[in-house]
């Protein structure tokens, strides 16, 4: 089955949430060759992340953890915020 061209991932829950849900589902979409745009509120309801937070959060942990979506990125593949 080829990839899914684009995925729109809405994050609107805290950060651990992100980390452990939502970045992982990202990182294994980009494996496929599909085009990530993740989106987020500007505003918070109580913990949710922001629009604003959400890059800090994604570059911070490809830092601190995820050589590998570091990779993927390198060799093409999209992520938009």
């Amino acid at each position: 089955m080829p990839p899914h061209r684009r995925a729109l991932l809405f994050v609107d829950n805290s950060g651990a949430d992100i980390v452990l849900g939502m970045l992982p589902l990202a990182r294994e979409l980009l494996r496929r060759g599909t085009e990530v745009v993740l989106v987020a509120n500007s505003l918070p309801a109580l913990n949710d992340v922001t629009a604003m937070e959400l890059p800090d959060i994604f570059f911070n942990l490809i830092r601190e953890k995820w050589s590998y979506l570091s990779l993927v990125l390198n060799l093409g593949h999209h992520i938009y915020f």
